[in-house]
C-alpha cells in the first residue's frame, strides 16, 4: 500500500552556515521557520559569510540553552552564548550585504565577535535580522511581499528523504541528509517525487514550493568534519542537472504566519 507522505525532520539553523538544529516542531514567522537564519556571520566589509568559502563552519555546534540563550561551541575554543531572540535590545545596525541585498542588521555582542574572529582568524562579526528588516524572497519565484532571512534565497527548503536514499544507492560511500541543510525533509514518497509538488498542507500550515534548489559546492562538504570531497556532487552531476546546475530540494515560502508543522505530521500533496 502505498504511504502517506509525513514530516520526517524538522531543522533549523539559527547561524547561517552553523550546524543546524532537529527540532519536533516549528512556528512558521514572516521568515519562514521560526530561528531559521536570523544570525548571519559578516566579514569586515559587511559581507557574508558562509560554508562556501569557509567549511570550517561545519565545527561550530548550535543548540538551545536556558534562559532564551543559543549556545555556541567550537570543540577546540570554547563557546559562546547569545540571544536567542535579542529583538529587546537596542544595539546598533549596520548595513550587511547578502546575495546583492543590502539589509539593516543589529550587532550582537562584541564577546560573539572575538569568539568567531579568533576561530575563523580573521575579523567577523555576528550580526542579526531584527523583525522589522525588509529583505524579500527571490521576487522571480515568489509571490509579492513573501520575506526571508539570511537564508540564500527563499525561506524554506524541502528535501525528499527516499531522494537521498536513491542517491545513496549509487555511491559508494553515503551520504548524510544532512549534507543538504533542509528545512523540511518529507517522508512516504517515491524519490524526487518533490520535483512535482506545488503545495505541502497540513491542518493549519502551508508550504508553497516554487522551484528545484540549485546547489553548491556545501553538498560536498561534510557537516560534522568539513571535510569536501567530490560527491556527492559528482554522482548527481550525471542525472540531477537542470540549466546547468545540480539540481536537490526545492525552495519553497511557508505560511500561514503562526501555523505549526510537526514531526511525524501528514502533509497532503497538491
Amino acid at each position: 500500500m502505498p504511504q502517506t507522505p509525513f514530516i520526517q525532520r524538522l531543522t533549523v539553523y539559527p547561524v547561517k552556515g552553523l550546524r543546524g538544529i532537529d527540532v519536533d516542531q516549528a512556528r512558521l514567522t514572516p521568515f519562514g521557520l521560526q530561528d531559521d537564519r536570523r544570525y548571519m556571520l559578516v566579514d569586515a566589509t559587511g559581507g557574508f559569510i558562509s560554508q562556501r568559502k569557509h567549511p570550517e563552519l561545519t565545527q561550530f555546534e548550535v543548540v538551545f540553552g536556558e534562559k532564551h540563550r543559543l549556545e555556541i561551541t567550537n570543540e577546540r575554543h570554547g563557546s559562546v552564548t547569545v540571544p536567542r531572540h535579542p529583538e529587546a535590545t537596542d544595539a546598533a545596525r549596520n548595513e550587511v550585504l547578502i546575495w546583492g541585498d543590502q539589509v539593516q542588521a543589529a550587532a550582537v555582542s562584541s564577546e560573539a565577535n572575538a569568539f568567531f574572529s579568533d576561530v575563523l582568524g580573521e575579523a567577523v562579526r555576528l550580526v542579526w535580522m531584527p523583525a522589522d528588516a525588509e529583505r524579500m524572497a527571490d521576487p522571480v519565484w515568489a509571490p509579492p511581499g513573501r520575506r526571508v532571512s539570511f537564508a540564500d534565497g527563499f525561506p524554506c527548503l524541502v528535501l525528499g528523504a527516499a531522494s537521498v536514499d536513491e542517491l545513496n544507492t549509487r555511491l559508494v560511500t553515503p551520504v548524510s541528509v544532512r549534507r543538504f541543510r533542509a528545512n523540511v525533509v518529507i517522508a512516504g514518497a517515491a524519490p524526487w517525487a518533490e520535483d512535482d509538488w506545488k503545495v505541502l498542507e497540513t491542518d493549519d500550515a502551508r508550504l508553497e514550493l516554487l522551484k528545484p534548489c540549485a546547489r553548491c559546492v556545501v553538498i560536498a562538504t561534510d557537516q560534522l568534519t568539513g571535510e569536501r570531497t567530490r560527491e556527492p556532487s559528482a554522482t548527481l552531476a550525471t542525472y540531477r542537472v537542470r540549466d546547468g546546475k545540480v539540481m536537490v530540494g526545492m525552495n519553497a515560502v511557508a505560511g500561514p504566519v503562526g501555523g505549526v508543522v510537526g514531526v511525524g505530521q501528514s502533509v497532503r500533496v497538491i
